[in-house]
């Protein structure tokens, strides 16, 4: 598969590919708390949910937790479901950075 900048393309025949980005409407809604990762990174919109979802491994993106990510975004549930999604998803693959979490 062709890389680009650590990214894994994505296409119809993987199962998490980021159809919700062609919707930009539902891409820029913001999640409810940024999530920060052990990588650096911070998700901080469904769009960047998207890209981390498209930028995994093929044996992570298959993951329960990961297709249901995909499942609650393709379904444009409210940004508070959404949010919840890759927060659990992040934590159970022991990818969130805890320590920057805001307290709730």
């Amino acid at each position: 598969m062709a890389r680009q900048r650590g990214l894994r393309a994505s296409g119809p025949s993987s199962p998490i590919y980021s159809p919700c980005c062609l919707r930009p409407s539902n891409c820029r809604r913001n999640k409810d708390q940024p999530l920060p990762t052990k990588d650096g990174g911070t998700l901080r919109t469904i769009r960047d949910a998207c890209d981390c979802m498209t930028g995994m491994g093929k044996q992570r993106e298959l993951r329960r937790q990961w297709q249901r990510v995909a499942k609650l975004i393709l379904a444009k549930e409210d940004v508070t479901t959404v949010s919840r999604a890759p927060e659990l998803a992040l934590f159970m693959d022991a990818k969130l950075d805890v320590s920057k979490v805001p307290a709730k």
